[in-house]
């Protein structure tokens, strides 16, 4: 639930700042499947995060180029949580060594891609039986602290 609540706060930030959701509705590469099999659900969120640290890695590039500093940070901040997510994953899946990237790898040239590169992975394609709504949750947990860039 606190991982849960860390992402209605980055998309609270993203839409407090001029953010505008690519869209409500979602799909999964495997679809409802990814609920009924622990090992599917946990290399799908594997892979989530691992899109989104290719992402942020993108976006902070991006900020550094236009010489938007403070906007990079903030990407740095975001990419620390989403990283400890990706470990969090790798606890539960007993994977050995939990945290095994030295250095995250460059997926992505721009921030741009990243829509494209979603939807190729199977999160941008709703359809019946593969149509997953999105509703917002509470931006407060207990223990859940920096809530603020």
């Amino acid at each position: 639930k606190a991982i849960l609540t860390e992402e209605q706060i980055h998309l609270n930030f993203a839409l407090a700042h001029g953010g505008v959701p690519a869209t409500t509705h979602f799909s999964f590469p495997h679809g409802a499947a990814t609920f009924q099999d622990r090992a599917l659900f946990l290399a799908t969120q594997q892979l989530g995060e691992d899109l989104t640290n290719g992402a942020l890695l993108a976006w902070i590039k991006d900020m550094a180029t236009m010489d938007q500093p403070r906007l990079a940070q903030i990407g740095g901040q975001l990419m620390q949580v989403e990283g400890g997510h990706r470990v969090v994953g790798r606890v539960i899946m007993n994977a050995n060594p939990w945290d095994n990237w030295a250095f995250g790898p460059v997926a992505l040239k721009s921030f741009l891609q990243v829509p494209a590169v979603v939807k190729a992975a199977g999160f941008l394609s709703p359809r019946p039986g593969n149509d997953f709504a999105f509703h917002p949750v509470s931006a407060s947990f207990p223990g859940v602290i920096n809530t603020k860039p």
